[in-house]
C-alpha cells in the first residue's frame, strides 16, 4: 500500500483549514452579500464539542475481548443558502460539517491505540428552474451519526449519499424521476457495510377514471456483515386505481397491479405478480358490503405459487348497539406439484350496550372451513411470512415439518438480511419452529421481520373445520375491565387419509385491568389445550405514575410472566421492570434517571438484559450541553453471548444561528 508523504498530507490539511477560515470570514458578513446575478445568505454558525469515554467488555464463543476507548470531538456547522442569477433559475443550500476526532483504544493485554482522523461532513443541494414545470434538484451528503436507544447496543455510521430528482409538474399527469446512491459502514457490536443504488419513477393522473398511481422502482444493495456477504437486487412496480362511481360517492372502486422481482444471493430469484379489484358498496348508513377479487403468482427458481381468491363481506349496524357481519369466500392455489382449494363462510355479531356504572360488550364468531388438497407429499416454500420478535412473545412459524437449513429472515422491506446465530436463533419446540432474536444482534425487540422458509407437506387429503368464538367483556366506572374469551377449532376428515395431527385446539382467555389513581394493574390468564405446542400462561403487570408533581414526573411499571409447555413440561418465565424519574432542576436544566431489567429464564431462552442511565441536560439561548453515563448489560446464555458496556459523555452544543 502506497501512504501519501508528509509534505501532500500537510497540503491537504492546509487547504482544509483555508476553507474552514473564509467560511468563519464570511461569518461577519453583516448584510447579505448580494450582487447583481448572486446571492449569498449571512452564514449560520453550529458547533459540537464532546468527550466520550466507552468500556466494552464482550465474550463469547467467537470473540473475547475487552476495550476502553476515548474519543474527543470538535464539529464546526456552517450553513448558507442563496440563489444564482435569479432565484427562478437556481437556488442553492450549502451546509459544511468538517469534524476532528481523537480516538485512543487500549485493549487487554494489548497495546494503547491512538488515532487522529478529520471528517469532512457536508451537504449540498443546487434546485434548477424551482417555478417551471420541470425542476431539477441534485443533492449529495456526507454524515457520520451515533444509532443509539435507552437501552441497547451503541453504533456508528457514515453515510455517504449522493442524487438527483427531476420533477416534471404538468398539472394531467405529474411525474417525478429519482436518483439515489448510498454507502454506509456501520460499526458496533459487530460491523456492516452496506451499499445501494435505487432508481424511482412516480406517476399520478386523477382527471378522468379517479385517481390513478404509478410508482417503479429499481434497487441493487450489497451488504457485508462480519465476512459474510449478500448481494440483493429488486424490481418493482405497482399500478394502483380508485375511482367512485356515483355522484354520491357510495360506491368506490379499487384496482392494484404489481410486479417485483427480488434477486438475492441467498434466496435466489423470486417474481411475485399481483392483480386485485375491490368494490365497496355502501347501500345505507348501516348497510355495506365489500366485493373482492385477489390474484397473486409467486414464482422462484425451484418453485411457483399461483392463488386465485374471491370474497364477500357485509356488514349492517342494528339500533347503534348490533353489529353483523357475514363473510363468504372462495380460493384455489396452484402450485409445483398440486394444488388446494378452500371455501369458507362465516358469521359475527358484536353487541355494546351501556349498563350501569359501565359498558358491556358481548361478540360472538361462527367459520366454517372447507380444504381440498391434491398434491404428491414434498416441500412446499413459503415466501415473506410476517413474524414481530418480540421477546416476552412466543413466536412460532405458520408450519410444520420445516426444513431448518432454508429459513431466510430480513427485514419488513426485504432489503437487509439477517445472520442465523448472530442477528437471530432458530429453536425446535416439537415440531414448530421458533424465531427469536439475539439480544445483542441487529433486530430490535418487538421488530417485524419476513421468514423465506420450505416444508415437507403431509399427504393431501379433504377436511372441514369448524370455528367458534366467544367473548364478554364488563367496563365499569370507566376504571375497571373483566373480560373473558373462548375460541374452538374443530376439523374433521371429508375424504383421503391423514398423516398429521388434525386441528383440536381450546383456547381459554381471562384477565382483567384496574385504573386506579395513580396505577394501572393488568393480570391475563391463557389456556391453550391446541394439537401444536399446547402451552398454560399467566402474566401480572403494574405500572405507577405517582403525580402530577410541580418539578418532578416518575412512571415505574414491571411485569411477571410464566409459561409452561405441556409436552415437555418445560417452564419459562419472564420478569421486567422499568423506571423513568425526571427533575426540573432549575428553568433552563433538568436531571434524568432511567433504569430496566429484563430476564427471561427457560429452557429454550435464558437472557438477561439490564440497563441504567443518569442524563443531565441544559439549555440557554442557542447553548445547550449534556451529561450522560449509562450502563448496559446483556448476556445470553443460550449462545453464550455477554457484553458489558460503560459510557460517559459529555457535550456541548450551539444551534445553527
Amino acid at each position: 500500500m502506497r501512504y501519501p508523504s508528509p509534505m501532500m498530507t500537510l497540503k491537504s490539511q492546509a487547504k482544509q483549514c483555508g476553507l474552514i477560515v473564509l467560511c468563519i470570514i464570511s461569518l461577519t458578513v453583516r448584510e447579505v452579500e448580494a450582487r447583481r446575478y448572486f446571492l449569498m445568505e449571512r452564514p449560520m454558525l453550529g458547533l459540537d464539542l464532546s468527550y466520550e469515554m466507552e468500556k466494552s467488555d464482550r465474550s463469547g464463543p467467537n470473540i473475547n475481548r475487552a476495550d476502553t476507548t476515548h474519543t474527543f470531538l470538535e464539529r464546526v456547522d456552517i450553513e448558507t443558502s442563496g440563489w444564482v442569477y435569479h432565484p427562478a433559475l437556481a437556488e442553492y443550500k450549502i451546509k459544511f460539517s468538517p469534524e476532528w476526532e481523537q480516538d485512543s483504544t487500549r485493549s487487554e493485554g494489548g497495546e494503547k491505540r491512538t488515532t487522529r482522523s478529520f471528517f469532512t461532513g457536508y451537504f449540498e443541494e443546487l434546485t434548477l428552474l424551482k417555478y417551471k414545470p420541470y425542476t431539477l434538484s441534485i443533492f449529495s451528503n456526507r454524515s457520520r451519526s451515533t444509532l443509539s436507544s435507552s437501552f441497547s447496543q451503541r453504533s456508528k455510521s457514515e453515510t455517504d449519499v449522493y442524487g438527483a430528482t427531476l420533477s416534471l409538474k404538468y398539472r394531467i399527469l405529474p411525474t417525478i424521476f429519482s436518483y439515489n446512491h448510498e454507502k454506509s459502514s456501520q460499526k458496533g457490536f459487530y460491523t456492516t457495510d452496506r451499499e445501494s443504488d435505487e432508481f424511482r419513477v412516480n406517476t399520478k393522473y386523477d382527471q378522468h377514471l379517479g385517481t390513478t398511481l404509478l410508482d417503479a422502482s429499481y434497487k441493487d444493495t450489497t451488504q457485508a456483515t462480519q465476512g459474510i456477504f449478500r448481494n440483493q437486487e429488486i424490481k418493482n412496480a405497482t399500478l394502483q386505481n380508485s375511482s367512485n362511481l356515483t355522484k354520491d360517492r357510495k360506491v368506490l372502486l379499487l384496482f392494484g397491479l404489481g410486479f417485483s422481482s427480488v434477486d438475492a444471493d441467498a434466496t435466489g430469484r423470486t417474481d411475485y405478480t399481483r392483480f386485485s379489484e375491490n368494490l365497496q358498496w355502501r347501500h345505507r348508513e348501516n348497510l355495506s358490503t365489500d366485493y373482492s377479487f385477489r390474484y397473486d403468482k409467486n414464482a422462484s427458481d425451484v418453485f411457483t405459487t399461483e392463488t386465485k381468491s374471491l370474497s364477500f363481506h357485509l356488514q349492517h349496524l342494528l339500533y347503534e348497539t348490533l353489529l353483523t357481519s357475514i363473510d363468504t369466500g372462495a380460493s384455489s392455489s396452484k402450485f409445483t406439484g398440486g394444488n388446494t382449494g378452500q371455501y369458507n363462510s362465516g358469521v359475527s355479531f358484536n353487541y355494546n350496550r351501556e349498563v350501569p356504572k359501565g359498558r358491556l360488550n358481548i361478540n360472538i364468531g361462527y367459520n366454517y372451513w372447507i380444504v381440498n388438497q391434491d398434491f404428491v407429499p414434498g416441500y412446499i416454500q413459503i415466501f415473506n411470512e410476517s413474524v414481530f420478535l418480540d421477546d416476552s412473545a412466543l413466536r412460532l412459524l405458520a408450519h410444520e415439518g420445516v426444513d431448518t437449513n432454508s429459513i431466510i429472515v430480513s427485514d419488513n422491506t426485504g432489503t437487509i438480511t439477517y445472520i442465523k446465530d448472530i442477528d437471530y436463533r432458530i429453536i425446535e419446540i416439537g415440531y414448530q419452529i421458533r424465531i427469536s432474536r439475539i439480544i445483542t444482534g441487529n433486530i430490535l425487540n418487538g421488530q417485524e421481520v419476513l421468514v423465506h422458509y420450505r416444508y415437507i407437506s403431509s399427504s393431501p387429503f379433504d377436511s372441514a373445520t369448524f370455528n367458534q368464538s366467544y367473548g364478554v367483556s364488563l367496563n365499569l366506572w370507566s376504571a375497571w375491565r373483566l373480560y373473558y374469551k373462548y375460541s374452538n377449532s374443530r376439523q374433521k376428515v371429508l375424504s383421503g387419509t391423514p398423516t398429521q395431527r388434525l386441528t383440536d385446539d381450546v383456547i381459554n382467555t381471562a384477565g382483567t385491568e384496574l385504573d386506579w389513581k395513580w396505577s394501572r394493574t393488568t393480570f391475563e390468564f391463557e389456556d391453550r389445550e391446541t394439537t401444536t405446542t399446547p402451552s398454560q400462561k399467566w402474566s401480572i403487570k403494574e405500572t405507577v405514575t405517582p403525580g402530577p408533581f410541580q418539578k418532578a414526573s416518575m412512571k415505574i411499571s414491571g411485569h411477571y410472566g410464566e409459561t409452561k409447555f405441556k409436552e415437555t413440561g418445560s417452564l419459562e418465565s419472564v420478569f421486567g421492570i422499568v423506571e423513568e424519574v425526571q427533575f426540573i432542576t432549575t428553568p433552563w436544566s433538568r436531571l434524568r434517571f432511567e433504569g430496566s431489567l429484563e430476564k427471561i429464564s427457560g429452557r429454550l431462552r435464558n437472557t438477561i438484559d439490564l440497563g441504567f442511565m443518569t442524563v443531565f441536560e441544559w439549555k440557554y439561548r442557542i447553548w445547550s450541553g449534556e451529561i450522560r453515563y449509562k450502563f448496559l448489560h446483556q448476556e445470553d446464555r443460550e449462545v453464550q453471548q455477554t457484553n458489558k458496556n460503560h459510557y460517559v459523555l459529555c457535550e456541548i452544543k450551539r444551534v445553527l444561528f
